[in-house]
């Protein structure tokens, strides 16, 4: 009896492989970030993410947050982002901010940005 060979099966497996990294790799975008910023906590590297159009303030903003706080503000894109960056910025933030207003007992995001703007807003009176 002749044994006859499948080169094909390696190929399709891996193919196979393949494509559902890349569905998993998509779908799991949110997790993803989680986890990320769960590790990142761990080691002590302090980061918040954003994207879009910046506020006139986020240059403030984020001085704010590193010299009182010791967060990065980590801009990941400008307005052009797809659905994965979106949940997975989403899916870090909500740990990385959640964490750090429970570290600091209140919500320091909304306190840095209130000022940030404040501060703008001030500034930009003064050189009318």
């Amino acid at each position: 009896m002749k044994v006859v060979s499948c080169h094909w099966k390696p190929k399709l497996i891996a193919l196979i492989a393949v494509c559902v990294t890349v569905v998993l790799w998509h779908v799991t975008a949110y997790p993803r970030g989680a986890a990320v910023a769960l590790i990142h906590q761990a080691t002590k590297h302090y980061v918040v993410k954003t994207y879009g159009l910046a506020s006139p303030w986020r240059l403030d903003y984020a001085a704010l947050l590193k010299s009182r706080y010791g967060i990065q503000l980590e801009v990941v894109a400008g307005c052009v982002v797809n659905e994965q960056l979106t949940r997975y910025v989403d899916g870090y933030n909500r740990i990385a901010t959640a964490q750090a207003n429970k570290r600091f007992s209140h919500d320091i995001f909304e306190e840095c940005s209130r000022e940030a703007k404040a501060h703008y807003l001030t500034r930009a009176k003064k050189t009318e």
